[in-house]
């Protein structure tokens, strides 16, 4: 599987070291993140398995395959339907590999997996 997270569009300028940036925010800033997780910015944890692990210019990333089924659950189908055919049209996944990993047993139930297995069907 080709293709990566950092493919997807983060653009990393590899001039400027993650240390040089520094964020303060004031008392009242309260970060905009989905209902679904709570105040403590707890998140879940899970080892991701090998096969969904690349890298781009030395920064460990997911696929951009696993990258959007990891996301995809918090994004209206259009926005799936977007990111998936972006995707395909660069060439970071194929039909014949999204198909096969998302029907994997670790992937099968997963709903981000049934949302872009679905997609990529109506593409196929």
């Amino acid at each position: 599987m080709s293709g990566s997270y950092c493919e997807l569009g983060l653009d990393l300028n590899p001039r400027v070291e993650l240390t040089q940036v520094r964020f303060e925010a004031p008392a009242s800033f309260v970060p905009l993140m989905p209902r679904r997780y709570p105040s403590t910015s707890n998140f879940q944890n899970h080892l991701t398995p090998e096969k969904d692990l690349s890298e781009v210019d030395g920064v460990p990333c997911t696929t951009a395959l696993r990258t959007i089924i990891d996301i995809a659950p918090d994004y209206p189908a259009e926005n799936v339907a977007r990111m998936v055919a972006d995707a395909l049209r660069r060439n970071l996944f194929t039909v014949a590999e999204a198909l096969e990993r998302t029907a994997e047993p670790d992937l099968v139930d997963d709903v981000g997996a049934v949302v872009v297995r679905e997609e990529v069907l109506r593409r196929a």
